[in-house]
């Protein structure tokens, strides 16, 4: 079950040749991993498929203390290629993988965005031809 963030706190964007996205978690989820944050490593994991073959890397996170922590991550530019990536959490080598309700849109000619909640159930229909 994807685990909500705190939408207004969080947020990516592109710094030279890096994506640097900055999560803040919620409340609910701090109680559950909190204690483990500050004393583990943190790895954030974007996953997207292609031609219905799942990819995907991690990289590792640091973590700023405080009453509300936040993840701040960096990965290449270069290994987001345009489209829609699905960020998880994971607490320790051997942790479970907390998938976000989180995704960060890439694109070479527009703005990069982390969209924060949970993904549409629904598809739009095609456009009716004129």
């Amino acid at each position: 079950m994807p685990q909500p963030i705190e939408a207004v706190s969080s947020y990516a964007r592109r710094v030279g040749d890096t994506i640097k996205v900055v999560i803040t978690l919620p409340d609910d989820l701090q109680s559950q991993v909190g204690q483990r944050l500050t004393h583990r490593r943190v790895w954030l994991r974007f996953g997207h498929r292609v031609d219905g073959v799942r990819e995907g890397f991690r990289v590792l996170a640091e973590v700023t203390p405080g009453a509300r922590p936040r993840l701040v991550a960096e990965a290449p530019a270069a290994s987001l290629p345009p489209g829609v990536w699905n960020l998880a959490l994971r607490v320790g080598q051997n942790g479970p993988l907390v998938p976000l309700e989180a995704r960060l849109l890439t694109s070479d000619t527009q703005p990069i965005a982390l969209l924060a909640g949970p993904k549409p159930r629904t598809r739009m229909e095609e456009p009716a031809p004129r």
